[in-house]
């Protein structure tokens, strides 16, 4: 009888939710693979590619793109010099610049509004505590959502290149050129699909800081706002820096006022995220890029922003007092 009583009174185990890293990420990818906003994102690339096909099917004032292969296009630039390097000849370079002009830069700021949602949405569902109490390390919580928007990332990489690749191979169904690929379709499609990976690295980066913001102020509206102030006054001072730095001429004759800010520009490139980012995605011979600037340090520079955007985020959240 004595022992039965003492195996009674025997507490039982209490199995406390622990999970780790992996398990967090994991979580997250499950909570956000079936919600309309990431589907259609997801989706983007592919409807922007059938708007962009359907277009040039039906307009009356279609280009005359018979012998496509050989077509050579219009480059992005500046005054008409490149400053990309994405090649010009063929299907693949019309498409090519068509995703890349008219879609990436509205994708960009779509892709940081994602980032940012994917942090305010636990304020607004007020989740947030109850994601706090079952994952009692709270960076775990900031770095899962990291690796999620690195997901994204990649998978943004996938699509717009699929949908880049259906582009032009519709092209030359459309303008009658043989299905296959040529030496130069091979040529540009290993440029765009280079200059594609950067981009998009480039957006998992100004993904960053909105997050961050969105900790802050616990609103997306608020962190996009930030992403923008903060990426337009980034970018200004390194256009205005890498002109100052590769022609001086050209603003020997500003006021004193100007000068000054020129001036700070002109010192606060080479630490700018901007400078960087062209650095690693544009021509050296772009106006917008100094040339001198070592493309290792550019990508050792890179690394540094994405530690500290993430220590940033870490630096708000983790000691935060959560009260929803």
């Amino acid at each position: 009888m004595d022992g039965i009583t003492q195996r009674a009174t025997i507490p039982t185990p209490r199995i406390i939710a622990n999970p780790n890293l992996w398990s967090q990420f994991v979580g997250e990818i499950f909570k956000w693979r079936r919600h309309l906003l990431y589907q259609w994102f997801v989706g983007a690339p592919f409807i922007f590619a059938t708007v962009a096909a359907l277009g040039m099917l039906l307009s009356p004032a279609r280009p005359d793109y018979s012998g496509i292969d050989s077509q050579v296009v219009g480059v992005v630039g500046m005054a008409g010099a490149p400053i990309y390097a994405l090649g010009s000849v063929g299907a693949f370079a019309i498409a090519g610049q068509i995703m890349i002009s008219g879609f990436l830069p509205m994708f960009a700021v779509g892709f940081a509004l994602l980032a940012g949602w994917c942090v305010y949405s636990e304020f607004n569902w007020r989740t947030i505590k109850m994601v706090a109490s079952r994952q009692p390390n709270r960076a775990y919580v900031v770095l899962s959502k990291v690796l999620f928007v690195a997901v994204m990332a990649c998978t943004s990489f996938v699509t717009i290149t699929l949908s880049w690749l259906l582009l032009a191979m519709f092209f030359k169904v459309l303008f009658g050129a043989p299905f296959g690929l040529t030496p130069q379709d091979v040529e540009v499609i290993g440029l765009n699909a280079t200059h594609l990976a950067l981009r998009c690295l480039a957006m998992f980066l100004w993904a960053l800081p909105t997050m961050a913001a969105v900790y802050s102020v616990k609103a997306v509206t608020g962190g996009v706002v930030i992403y923008l102030v903060y990426s337009g006054i980034d970018g200004l001072l390194s256009t205005l820096g890498a002109t100052a730095t590769n022609m001086p001429q050209a603003y020997m004759s500003a006021e004193s006022f100007y000068q000054t800010i020129i001036e700070i520009a002109r010192n606060a490139y080479p630490y700018l995220l901007t400078s960087h980012l062209n650095r690693l995605t544009m021509l050296p011979t772009s106006p917008q890029v100094v040339a001198s600037l070592p493309m290792g340090g550019s990508w050792v520079a890179v690394g540094l922003y994405v530690i500290a955007f993430v220590a940033l985020a870490l630096l708000i959240f983790v000691p935060r007092d959560i009260k929803e």
